[in-house]
């Protein structure tokens, strides 16, 4: 149920023609595309002595990797079946066998992420170039927030090994990024009661996407014989009037069969998602999207579902994998009550029907 089941939202990117030369210069016919993380102060994986991770301030023919993605999950390998592991001293290759040691989630939101290995739970930390690259503790703000910094967040970014004597352009590709706001109304958002419906959106949403690389072929399925992968973010930023008549939106425990009553709740609606996914097209189209929609109160299906939304910034025939939402927050509050009332629906809440949730009723 709730929100990211039942919009259709318009979104669209606009890549100048400065963003193709980008891609032209980071994905040239014929030639192989490698990768590299990089870290916000400009420092990339490399390796060095006895198989060891170090940080290096260019790309080059021992910076060349490849990765593969599972939801937040990311590996490392490189040549002869090796694979970065986090172990005593800092990273390094070792021979891939898909251990914890071996898997490394991305933590945040954003052009740039944390590493966090799966096995130590310590956060990937570059210490400069020509220094190892290591996994460190981070610990908690007094409100308990996580607080990176520029040597511990990272991004994953391309190059072509063969544009340049000796391997690699002298600086990390930038990946191409679309990006663009579409305004919504008359979104019809769906709850957890009977109506389903219990408000109307009006939506001013912005998407990101970003082209980080090749991947392998079988992740966009059908056959296909390239394929790339996508990261990116959802935000939406909107007001919601309710359905007087219509359930609301949480029907959990003391809150069965509530329903939307006078006066009429009214108030903002604030949230979004991270994006990661697979399509067999390096060329998003902004003007395959519209940048108006209006929903006339219906349910969307298809591509213009929020979930799907990201294959309409490609052309007829493009192949797609792991397209969705696994993750996901939106919270509604009111503004025109005497009292204030909240409802999150999120990926972490049951979909916003529990009794921690909150609710909105008028």
């Amino acid at each position: 149920m709730g929100f990211k089941n039942k919009a259709a939202v318009a979104v669209s990117g606009a890549l100048t023609a400065g963003a193709f030369a980008t891609l032209a210069a980071a994905i040239p016919a014929g030639a192989a595309t490698y990768g590299t993380e990089q870290s916000e102060g400009g420092v990339v994986f490399a390796v060095g002595n006895n198989s060891a991770i170090v940080g290096a301030g260019h790309t080059g023919p021992n910076t060349e990797f490849s990765h593969s993605v599972n939801g937040h999950t990311v590996t490392f390998s490189a040549s002869n079946n090796r694979c970065v592991t986090d172990g005593f001293g800092g990273l390094s290759l070792q021979h891939c066998n898909n251990s914890r040691s071996q898997k490394f989630d991305e933590v945040g939101f954003g052009q740039y992420v944390a590493l966090q290995n799966e096995g130590s739970h310590q956060f990937v930390t570059e210490h400069g170039p020509g220094r190892p690259v290591t996994t460190d503790n981070v610990r908690r703000d007094r409100r308990g927030h996580l607080n990176f910094s520029r040597s511990q967040e990272w991004k994953w970014t391309t190059f072509n090994a063969g544009g340049h004597p000796g391997g690699g352009h002298p600086h990390p590709g930038h990946p191409v990024t679309a990006r663009a706001t579409t305004h919504i109304t008359n979104h019809p958002d769906g709850g957890h009661g009977n109506p389903e419906f219990w408000a109307e959106d009006t939506i001013n949403r912005t998407v990101t996407i970003k082209l980080m690389g090749s991947a392998d072929p079988s992740n966009c399925g059908g056959g296909v014989t390239h394929c790339y992968y996508y990261t990116g973010t959802l935000s939406d930023n909107g007001t919601f009037a309710a359905n007087v008549g219509a359930g609301a939106p949480n029907q959990s425990g003391g809150y069965l069969n509530s329903k939307e009553v006078n006066p009429q709740a009214r108030g903002t609606m604030i949230g979004g998602a991270p994006e990661a996914f697979y399509a067999s097209s390096n060329h998003p189209d902004a003007a395959l999207v519209d940048h108006f929609l209006d929903n006339h109160n219906a349910s969307a299906t298809g591509d213009e579902t929020t979930s799907a939304w990201v294959e309409q910034f490609f052309p007829a025939g493009t192949h797609f994998g792991s397209v969705g939402l696994p993750t996901y927050k939106w919270t509604y509050t009111t503004t025109n009550l005497p009292h204030t009332q909240r409802w999150v629906d999120s990926s972490g809440n049951n979909d916003g029907n529990a009794p921690g949730d909150g609710n909105i009723t008028g």
